[in-house]
């Protein structure tokens, strides 16, 4: 009788064990991101950092198949002021289009239609790039949504260039 409760008790004991939660703690669920990187194919460099008010807009000017390229790679480095809740969105959205891939039945040549997408959080990075998806900004509800953030943005930051 005391073997049988005694191997009752180990073999609970074992089990129990055994069906840890696999799950991803809060902890590391939460992690914050330190930096959001979003190039277009119109080689528009978006940098926003969660930690301060560092975010910058690069406009890189390259020329194109029409026009020759400048003798000096133009580059307009512009202050950008992104609000915790857009920083935040946006952050979501970027995380969510890497994980979650959108597929298109729509291919153009591998000069049309590029993003690329990297999501900092200190040791480790999440990154994804689309190419050749004709036009990146309407494959979905969420890169509509991103697009619109950025360029909300990006328009105010000409306006107070100018």
């Amino acid at each position: 009788m005391k073997l049988l409760i005694i191997l009752i008790f180990i073999s609970t004991f074992i089990t129990a064990c055994n069906f840890k939660k696999n799950d991803i703690s809060k902890s590391e669920a939460d992690q914050p991101w330190n930096e959001l990187t979003i190039i277009d194919d119109h080689r528009i460099v978006t940098t926003i950092n969660n930690d301060n008010d560092s975010s910058i807009v690069r406009i890189y000017h390259t020329g194109s198949i029409f026009t020759p390229r400048p003798k000096k790679l133009v580059i307009d480095t512009l202050k950008a002021w992104f609000t915790k809740s857009e920083k935040d969105t946006l952050a979501y959205l970027t995380k969510e289009i890497i994980l979650n891939p959108i597929s298109t039945t729509n291919y153009c040549t591998e000069f049309v239609g590029s993003v690329e997408m990297k999501i900092s959080y200190g040791q480790f990075k999440l990154s994804g790039e689309y190419d050749s998806v004709c036009d990146w900004t309407i494959l979905s509800d969420r890169t509509k949504k991103l697009n619109s953030i950025l360029q909300r943005q990006l328009k105010t930051l000409k306006v107070k260039q100018e």
